[in-house]
């Protein structure tokens, strides 16, 4: 629910593969956009126009620390980013970069 509310056209939301599914039950349930979630390695390739912001979740209780989602995404990969806390629960966060820099594909 909590990215219902704050997701716009050009946000993009990186997130380990393995808990990718549980996040699509939620985003199905509350009407949010499954466009929103990068599939990796899927979308890894596909050119994204106007990226505004990209969420990126972190799970380290459970074994996906930042780290890796970040590395599992096209953000620009020798840049270091400004990350801006989104909100924390219980098993995971979600932090923000605004403007980020991705690969062409």
């Amino acid at each position: 629910m909590w990215f219902q509310s704050r997701l716009e056209p050009g946000d993009i939301v990186y997130i380990q593969q393995n808990i990718r599914i549980p996040l699509e039950y939620y985003f199905f349930k509350h009407g949010i956009p499954l466009d929103y979630l990068c599939r990796y390695p899927q979308d890894i390739e596909k050119e994204y126009h106007s990226i505004k912001r990209a969420f990126i979740i972190e799970a380290e209780k459970e074994g996906y620390p930042l780290s890796l989602s970040m590395k599992h995404s096209n953000l620009e990969p020798n840049k270091t980013y400004a990350l801006s806390p989104g909100i924390r629960f219980p098993y995971s966060s979600v932090f923000i970069i605004y403007q980020p820099t991705l690969l062409k594909p």
